[in-house]
């Protein structure tokens, strides 16, 4: 019978293929609707929205954590739900606005935005937030099937709106309003995140979950939060100093060329990325077992080929989508996209061990690698990127992948017992066992289909069983 992992990790995969084609759409229209020197803007829009919500990223992977293992009641998670994004929005936009007046930073962090737009900015990142940490309940609660169902509807209506606009700039060749973008986003976090997500768990019950008030979660999850916020904020300096160099040495436009080279690249990270959740929920159940390490290398393996796969398809069709989709004047992101692919190969499959070292209780791990990676980034990045624009941005990230990597796969190998031809040879196996597994996932489903809806989303106190733990 196919186990939860690898059920949930199928699905997640046929997700993330439902999802890609919404996301490269999405780019090449606002490639073309923007063009370079808005698109350039919009990205720095982007990447500050990005950091705001680093904190979140890691608070969620510590309450998925933390439900795996307390089981606190439902009425004591909401509440702190709805507080804890309240307080960290407030002392996020606190910061960064600080930043921007009293520090001087307008131009590095939001470039030539206005600071009114710090107003729609926090209202995105409190409904993300809120977000986040509703989501989170499922896959600590081995629901991760779930998640995954209501992500993907969420991210499809969310992508709806902006879609939606960009069609219309598009067919009616109206000038692009940056305004009207950001109207778009906060319509679609509204609307396909936090109405949604309110839908997707007013009908959680959990029953004889532990009653915790709001100290005694910060206590808990803080100590876990912490080295993940750590690792998150080290992760995205790496991906985004780029980015802020490129916009420091050589302006918006170049911006823009270097922005559609990573936004294709991250598109190749979207299969480990799909592992990896469920991974890292399982683990986070069944702690540092034989069969967690052994599932570990068994995602690592499978998801490097298909990233070699994916990579070089894409380096075969470059040349030739790039111009044809984002217009000529995106040529020069072709060979920006050709520097990054190997580094992309390199990093996307260590999501895997990421979400082993976190679900182990050693979250910390991985930020050692980056670390290595961000001294990487900096130092070639003041080096190249003056004199090299993006191109050298683009040479300063695929080193820090590698070393970033590198790190990672000895410290797994160290910590796991493994050997490296464990994590990185070829195993005719491997691919016997996924076939098995889609065969066993399909013939569920054929199993299921007729049969009367599921009841109301319950969970039944540990060590029972119940048909919900696989959904």
């Amino acid at each position: 019978m196919i186990d939860s992992v690898g059920k949930a990790s199928i699905l997640s995969i046929a997700s993330t293929w439902l999802l890609m084609p919404v996301g490269i759409i999405s780019n090449i229209l606002l490639t073309r609707v923007l063009g370079l020197e808005l698109k350039g803007h919009y990205a720095i829009f982007m990447a500050t929205q990005g950091l705001l919500l680093i904190p979140g990223f890691a608070v969620q992977t510590a309450l998925v954590y933390f439900v795996a293992h307390r089981r606190p009641d439902w009425s004591s998670l909401r509440r702190f739900i709805n507080q804890g994004s309240l307080l960290q929005t407030i002392i996020s936009i606190g910061v960064l606005g600080a930043l921007i007046l009293f520090g001087n930073l307008k131009s590095v962090l939001i470039g030539d935005i206005d600071a009114a737009y710090l107003i729609p900015m926090s209202l995105i990142t409190m409904s993300t937030l809120w977000v986040f940490y509703r989501s989170a309940v499922f896959p600590g609660l081995q629901m991760y099937s779930k998640q995954i169902i209501w992500s993907t509807v969420a991210t499809l209506i969310s992508n709806g709106s902006i879609l939606f606009l960009l069609g219309t700039w598009w067919l009616t060749k109206s000038p692009a309003r940056f305004d009207q973008l950001i109207v778009a986003n906060v319509v679609g976090i509204l609307v396909g995140g936090v109405a949604l997500w309110a839908v997707a768990t007013s009908k959680i019950q959990i029953d004889r979950g532990q009653p915790f008030s709001n100290r005694e979660i910060v206590r808990t999850v803080v100590p876990f939060t912490m080295p993940v916020l750590s690792r998150n904020l080290v992760e995205w300096l790496n991906m985004s100093l780029g980015l802020y160099f490129v916009n420091a040495f050589a302006g918006p436009a170049q911006v823009g060329l270097y922005t559609v080279a990573v936004g294709l690249a991250l598109q190749l990270w979207v299969i480990p990325s799909a592992v990896a959740g469920p991974l890292f929920a399982r683990v986070s159940k069944d702690g540092d077992s034989a069969q967690s390490r052994e599932t570990t290398r068994y995602a690592f393996r499978i998801t490097l080929t298909i990233t070699i796969l994916l990579t070089s398809f894409t380096a075969l069709a470059a040349s030739t989508l790039i111009p044809m989709l984002y217009g000529s004047q995106f040529e020069g992101s072709v060979l920006l996209l050709f520097i990054l692919l190997p580094g992309v190969v390199a990093i996307g499959p260590t999501r895997s061990i990421s979400s082993y070292l976190a679900g182990i209780g050693q979250p910390g791990e991985p930020l050692r690698a980056e670390l290595a990676g961000l001294c990487a980034t900096v130092v070639l990045g003041l080096l190249l990127v003056p004199g090299l624009g993006a191109v050298g941005a683009a040479w300063a990230s695929t080193v820090a992948y590698f070393i970033y990597s590198a790190v990672l796969c000895y410290r797994f190998v160290r910590i796991s017992e493994s050997s490296w031809s464990d994590l990185l040879g070829f195993h005719r196996a491997d691919w016997t066992r996924l076939k098995q597994r889609l065969v066993e996932l399909a013939g569920a489903y054929l199993s299921n289909r007729g049969q009367r809806k599921t009841p109301p989303l319950t969970v039944p106190p540990r060590g029972s069983t119940s048909p919900n733990d696989l959904k």
